[in-house]
């Protein structure tokens, strides 16, 4: 209720309508839907109302049915409270809200005589299940000795007993009864003629502990070899179970879960007893059970049972050993991302689009996230090449698949843009940018912050938006880009007049862009054109390392339109294609923060735009480049032509007008699909691909540092819960927690994470995992939760160094660590 304001509850049986009484009060109403259902629905739809105009958060709504919950969406449909619950939750919600599951859930160490009572004809009482809360007081010694409540708690705090803790217990003969009676009675553990030693006793109720969930979980027969081994019986699973996941969960009790798993493991020889089963359930109690699920994920991928390979990624989220392993972490990121692309790719693989238009909304709307997990599958698969078991299968497939259809929608797309022309009519072309945005707001009066970002792809250009839209009011367009697609021509196609007097000249053979009579031959001249048009004074060009760092210059109060330039991402890509995507997270990082330093400066709005898309592969085949046809050309890119010749079967050719370049160069040509004209290329652009040619522009209402919050949480950092602490391996796991106590806090914050040296130099960042975005590098942590996070330490790097929690955007400080390595050579 509390989460989620509003709450449907249905109480065929009556059992909660005390409980549904106390809860009415203050900003809460209990609407009963137990008499006049009609009254009942209008006085729900006003609460709901209410609650949701609530701008403090405070009120709530329960509607309180004593009736059935409906089987299906058409009882839904018919049910008069049915928006309550769509708009909050609804209870019971799945069989883990029934009653007697929650009475087992409250006291599993007395699940047997739970399930005595629910085997009478009426549920047991409150008052009842209550009354079973016994057991410690028949430990009276041993709860004292131990500083504990109830069974559960007595049992972990003495298998995970510190030295402290221990010597106590071996200096106080007197709990031995009270603990092997207690493990009779709540376990079925019978401990007479066992040694008395605490490690022994520890070492016992471990393995009997861990084997009994173990075996319960496991579908297959178990190995003659472990058939002998104590194990609890069928009245006791529900609090074994109970235990051993909460000593899975705490963190205080993770590290002696760890090792004793491990220990169990080599004592028995586990994985090697069990290694031909298949299927071990749908927990892992051991570390190489976890093995087994990423194998049968990759026969599901490969059967193409997307249905259920998601339940496995879904069960994987809570995995013990998958958060205590950062590459088990970054296998099963990567497995997530490539099971989103596969549903996306299946679901858009027949699409009807076929005019223009068509393949341009279908690009925006569909297949750009697409393109999104593809970018961010190949950065995890960076970060754990090679890659090694069913993973190499499963990227495979989805590589292939990506591959296949992004080459056919290119071919669709190439296809209606010859016969259409290019620019599409329905959108607004690149050379229109300065003087229908830029030009219209400097008139106006306002400051412009013009980013000009090389190869700054569409699907990045959202995910940089969504960024900006946490501070900044922010809306995204796109534009067709000028062709041929290289930096040169749409670099160019962004100035002052390109709109009207933008065209491609020969010169010496070579071809050179000219605006307003001016060639355009560099960034210099680009600058050059600029000032030009604006004035030397009311205009400046920057890098955008020094726009992010705050290096803006004096003398900003005449600058009306501050060029801010990158070609980061289109450099990386040409020069280090195998390296550039784990760059692209500090890359809009940068430009996110250049943005704020304007804001912060006195501008008005920014406006990112960019030159021209790209395509990246990975594993380039044979197929995959066609020959270049013979003519004479004054542009011959990978992937484009510009001159005089013929394009040949394996190219598409367009008059240059139709593909809206005016120069005498009569015709324009680029490889069908995403070919290349040279083969073993992985990064590329200059054709004419929604990939390369559907351009973003990003539209930032700037917010100044006044007129943004930024809400300082009480964030804690620690390795292994200390403050401070030695790694030994290039990727240890630190423990992230935001205390649901801090009130004043936002309800979430995100962060950056990265390691310094004692000169300040970034030698760690997070590594992959399921907590952390790929796009970002962010970690997204909500208030009263605690996460496991991974970090990735630069190869060669030793020595001390701080690890920070910080705002990406703003640079504040949340929370620090200081660690130094200790690695084993």
């Amino acid at each position: 209720m509390q989460k989620n304001k509003a709450l449907l509850i249905y109480d065929v049986e009556n059992l909660y309508s005390g409980l549904v009484e106390k809860m009415e009060g203050g900003s809460v109403a209990v609407v009963r839907a137990d008499g006049d259902l009609i009254e009942a629905r209008e006085r729900s739809l006003e609460e709901l109302r209410r609650v949701g105009e609530d701008a403090t958060g405070k009120a709530g709504l329960v509607v309180y049915a004593t009736y059935a919950a409906p089987l299906d969406e058409s009882e839904m449909a018919e049910d008069p409270f049915s928006m309550v619950g769509l708009a909050g939750a609804i209870f019971p919600d799945g069989a883990g809200d029934s009653y007697r599951a929650l009475c087992l859930q409250f006291l599993p160490e007395q699940a047997g005589r739970i399930e005595e009572l629910f085997a009478t004809k009426q549920a047991p009482e409150f008052s009842l299940i209550n009354s079973l809360r016994s057991g410690a007081s028949d430990s009276a010694i041993l709860q004292d000795l131990l500083d504990a409540e109830g069974p559960k708690e007595m049992l972990a705090n003495f298998l995970c007993a510190d030295a402290a803790l221990a010597k106590k217990l071996k200096n106080s003969a007197h709990w031995i009864k009270d603990f092997k009676d207690l493990s009779l009675r709540i376990l079925g553990l019978k401990l007479e003629g066992q040694k008395s030693e605490v490690e022994d006793l520890q070492a016992t109720l471990w393995r009997y502990l861990l084997v009994s969930e173990f075996v319960a979980d496991l579908p297959e027969s178990l190995p003659p070899a472990l058939q002998s081994v104590p194990i609890a019986g069928k009245a006791q699973e529900p609090f074994v179970r109970a235990l051993c996941q909460s000593l899975r969960d705490h963190l205080k009790t993770q590290a002696a879960y760890e090792e004793a798993a491990n220990r169990i493991t080599k004592e028995l020889g586990l994985d090697q007893l069990c290694r031909d089963i298949k299927d071990f359930g749908k927990l892992d109690t051991f570390s190489f059970e976890e093995r087994s699920f990423l194998e049968r994920f990759g026969e599901l991928i490969a059967a193409g049972d997307y249905e259920k390979a998601e339940q496995f990624v879904t069960q994987r989220q809570g995995s013990f050993w998958v958060q205590r392993d950062a590459s088990r972490a970054a296998e099963w990121r990567l497995a997530d991302i490539a099971l989103r692309m596969l549903i996306e790719l299946s679901a858009v693989e027949k699409s009807t689009a076929a005019s223009l238009q068509e393949r341009i909304d279908f690009y925006e709307t569909r297949f750009a996230k697409i393109d999104s997990l593809h970018r961010e599958l190949e950065q995890v698969a960076g970060e754990i090449s090679p890659l090694a078991g069913p993973l190499v299968g499963v990227i495979g497939i989805a590589r292939d698949k990506h591959r296949n259809i992004a080459d056919r929608q290119a071919r669709g797309f190439q296809k209606s843009a010859k016969e259409e022309g290019w620019p599409a009519q329905c959108r607004e072309r690149a050379v229109d940018v300065f003087d229908l945005h830029v030009e219209s707001l400097r008139k106006s009066g306002k400051r412009v912050a013009y980013f000009w970002v090389d190869a700054l792809r569409y699907e990045l250009a959202l995910a940089l938006e969504a960024s900006l839209t946490r501070r900044h009011k922010t809306k995204i367009q796109t534009v067709c880009g000028q062709l041929p697609g290289v930096t040169a021509f749409g670099m160019a196609a962004l100035l002052p007049g390109a709109s009207t007097s933008f065209e491609i000249i020969e010169e010496g053979g070579k071809a050179i862009p000219v605006v307003g009579g001016r060639k355009i031959e560099d960034a210099n001249a680009r600058a050059e054109a600029l000032a030009a048009h604006i004035g030397k004074d009311r205009c400046r060009v920057v890098d955008l390392e020094d726009a992010a760092s705050g290096k803006l210059g004096v003398n900003l109060e005449t600058v009306e339109v501050l060029a801010i330039k990158t070609t980061d991402i289109d450099s990386l890509g040409e020069n280090t294609p195998a390296y550039f995507l784990k760059l692209i997270p500090e890359i809009l990082r940068k430009i996110e923060q250049a943005v704020n330093q304007v804001a912060d400066t006195g501008f008005h709005h920014a406006l990112i735009a960019t030159d021209h898309g790209f395509c990246w592969a990975w594993d380039v085949g044979a197929g995959d480049a066609v020959t270049k046809p013979a003519g004479q050309w004054i542009v011959s890119k990978d992937r484009c032509l510009l001159g005089e010749g013929d394009a040949g079967k394996d190219s598409l050719g367009m008059e240059s007008r139709s593909a809206g370049i005016r120069t005498l160069a009569p015709l324009f040509a680029c490889p069908s699909g995403l070919a290349t004209y040279t083969a073993g290329v992985t990064y590329f652009h200059g054709g004419l691909s929604p990939q390369e040619s559907l351009l973003p522009l990003i539209h930032v209402e700037l917010q100044a540092a006044q007129e943004a919050t930024i809400d300082k949480a009480q964030v804690n950092l620690t390795y292994r819960g200390a403050n401070s602490g030695v790694v030994t391996t290039l990727v240890p796991s630190l423990e992230l927690s935001y205390p649901a106590s801090d009130l004043f806090g936002p309800s979430s914050v995100r962060l950056i994470v990265r390691g310094f040296n004692k000169k300040g130099e970034a030698i760690a960042r997070l590594a992959a995992s399921p907590l952390v975005d790929p796009t970002s590098g962010e970690v997204q942590l909500d208030r009263g939760k605690s996460i496991k996070i991974p970090i990735r330490i630069q190869e060669g790097f030793e020595g001390e160094f701080t690890v920070q929690a910080s705002d990406p955007a703003s640079g504040l400080l949340y929370a620090s660590l200081k660690l130094t390595t200790a690695f084993h050579h």
